[in-house]
């Protein structure tokens, strides 16, 4: 608070030189009775403050009350339909599947008919152990990838790094960067949509696709270094998950010494080109592709040979490299069901002249393709690219495939609302005592002013502690406001809620007596409210969250009282805060009063001095001249 001695100090004047008076005690005290008029406002002013923020502090405690139980979005929201619909679900398997029930169940009893595939995501992995040692690249992933110990070396481009594309997206790294730190920015992008991960356990890499089932993908492009491709260090070869390979087979190498031969030469001449050896001594050369006999004789050329083959039901394209000395067989059909079968018969045409080996080549399918989750739930297919799914409020996680049926029950389950209720109720009464003991608190205010300045100094601080105590006391002793705030909430509990007619205490929740140690509290009998849910659970709930006008639930009449509080303390803060400003704009305007007053009895003490001086000036002239 404002203090006189703090203004007008010995420390900025030089007084009282000739009159030998103590001025700036003489002025204080002249100016007492102004800086008692200041203190008296300045301690007003300080209530006032008191007073705003007691009423902030009970709306933060009615807004934190609001946001949790009244609000849609509260943790502990009693407006959300879940809250009051719990269900539980008894399945007779578990080893296939689990199912729980949500808000939107219908009870029954169900039938899970059957499992026939789990959903997968689509993913490619590394061909085998990809370390040097067959054990891992390295103990630890915080090792630079030039480090890491590849059977096929690691290999950085011009500029140090490796760079490849996944689903699109690139990344590109240098030799210096962490195993993890490349696993992690590869799992961080959201347009990749995989997870890629080293296994020392396997020793090799996958990079599956986050969701998906047989929608899902992987797609590989290795743009520079060998981290993908044919000769890759992860063991990874280019392409998109699904895209299926023919089956093929090729020469092993030049299958003749010298040039000469092309598709338009007889067998006759490829023989003598190797030196007699594809006849073997006889006058034809047979052979088997797929089941479909082949026979040709020296007359026959490469070319008409291979027409042959290509156009039969072998399903097998031959074709020949006259440049490169090759052949080469290619299935008609791709993916893991092609497959090109050949045995020799007659001749030295297979496992010998051509360099292919006699035996059965497969094609193959890029990577791991995804697939969808199939089942049968009553009767109805159901094709889903997660193994969990909802389906009319119910969620399935299906774990394992089977042939057996799975059966299961859905029944309300009121466990959980009665908790969710229960919850509710202890935060009400917490807020409810707190507001009580503000309303009855014993108001010591009149005997304890707020302390000036200068009282202050003249205590310890475990004195002004103890008084502040007594003066901040009953703010809100009896306050019109929260009163009627509270017998409104009080009201919500005895009146007819949700257009039924029934109180609270029809289901088992009522107010303790007066005279008890629960006395103003609310009280639930769990029993009752059990049975009353049990018995007509839609009309307990309309009861708590009905909310049309002129039937609503208990929820949405508390609700409508707090909002109606919050408004009004809002109002009453704005009040406040207005008298605070008034307080300091006349604090402010007492204080340059009090300022011009000290400065007029200054100037008057200042006047004397003066005329103290020219005296003594005077006496001294005439001692002399008496003197002399």
């Amino acid at each position: 608070m404002s203090d006189i001695s703090s203004v007008y100090s010995s420390t900025s004047r030089i007084t009282g030189i000739y009159s030998e008076l103590d001025t700036d005690t003489i002025v204080k005290d002249l100016l007492e009775v102004e800086q008692t008029r200041i203190d008296s406002k300045d301690q007003k002013k300080t209530a006032q403050e008191w007073y705003y923020d007691a009423l902030k502090n009970v709306q933060g405690l009615v807004e934190d009350f609001q946001s949790s139980y009244l609000s849609a979005l509260g943790d502990n929201s009693m407006t959300a339909s879940a809250t009051y619909k719990s269900y539980s679900a008894a399945v007779s398997d578990t080893s296939a599947v689990s199912i729980k029930a949500t808000s939107g169940a219908l009870t029954g009893r169900y039938t899970i008919d059957s499992i026939a595939q789990l959903a997968e995501n689509a993913g490619v992995s590394s061909s085998g152990r990809i370390s040097s040692d067959g054990t891992n690249i390295s103990e630890y992933n915080t090792t630079k990838l030039e480090n890491l110990d590849f059977a096929t070396a690691l290999e950085f481009d011009s500029n140090g790094q490796i760079s490849f594309s996944i689903n699109g997206v690139s990344f590109a790294f240098g030799s210096d960067t962490t195993l993890q730190t490349m696993i992690n920015t590869v799992n961080a992008s959201e347009d990749a949509g995989v997870t890629m991960k080293y296994s020392r356990l396997t020793d090799g890499f996958t990079i599956e696709a986050n969701e998906g089932g047989a929608a899902s993908s992987v797609s590989i492009e290795n743009i520079s270094g060998n981290a993908f491709g044919e000769d890759s260090a992860f063991g990874i070869d280019e392409g998109a998950t699904g895209q299926a390979y023919a089956a093929t087979v090729s020469s092993a190498g030049n299958i003749y010494g010298g040039t000469g031969i092309t598709r338009y030469s007889t067998l006759g001449e490829l023989d003598t080109a190797v030196s007699g050896l594809l006849f073997d001594g006889g006058s034809d050369i047979s052979f088997d592709i797929n089941g479909e006999t082949f026979t040709f004789d020296a007359s026959t050329s490469i070319l008409d040979m291979m027409y042959a083959v290509n156009s039969s039901d072998a399903g097998v394209t031959m074709s020949f490299d006259s440049g490169a000395g090759t052949f080469t067989l290619t299935s008609d059909e791709k993916g893991e069901d092609a497959a090109i079968a050949i045995t020799n018969h007659t001749g030295n045409a297979f496992g010998g002249v051509f360099g292919i080996s006699e035996g059965t080549m497969s094609g193959s399918v890029y990577g791991e393709a995804g697939q969808d989750a199939v089942c049968v739930i009553e009767g109805v297919a159901v094709t889903r690219d997660s193994n969990e799914f909802t389906i009319d409020g119910i969620t399935y996680e299906l774990t394992d495939t089977t042939d057996e049926a799975v059966d299961f029950t859905v029944s309300r389950d009121f466990t959980s609302t009665i908790d969710a209720i229960g919850t509710f109720i202890d935060a009400y009464n917490e807020l409810v005592e707190q507001l009580n003991d503000l309303l009855e608190e014993d108001d010591y205010s009149a005997d304890y002013k707020p302390l000036t300045s200068l009282q202050e100094e003249e205590m310890t601080d475990n004195q002004i502690e103890k008084w502040n105590e007594k003066a901040m006391s009953g703010l809100l002793r009896n306050n019109d406001d929260l009163e009627s705030f509270l017998s409104s909430l009080r009201n919500a509990f005895i009146t007819s809620l949700g257009g039924t007619e029934a109180t609270m205490a029809s289901i088992g929740i009522t107010t303790a007596g007066y005279f008890s140690d629960d006395a103003g509290k609310i009280l639930i009998d769990e029993s009752a409210l059990t049975a009353a849910l049990e018995e007509n659970p839609e009309t307990v709930i309309s009861m708590f969250t009905e909310s049309s006008e002129g039937s609503k639930g208990l929820i949405y009449k508390i609700s409508d009282a707090v909002y109606a509080y919050i408004d009004k303390l809002e109002d009453d803060e704005d009040t406040a805060a207005e008298r605070i400003d008034k307080f300091e704009d006349k604090i402010e305007e007492m204080e340059d009063d009090m300022d011009a007053m000290a400065e007029r009895y200054y100037n008057k003490f200042s006047i004397m001095e003066e005329a103290l001086a020219k005296l003594n000036s005077m006496s001294s002239m005439l001692s002399s001249l008496f003197s002399g």
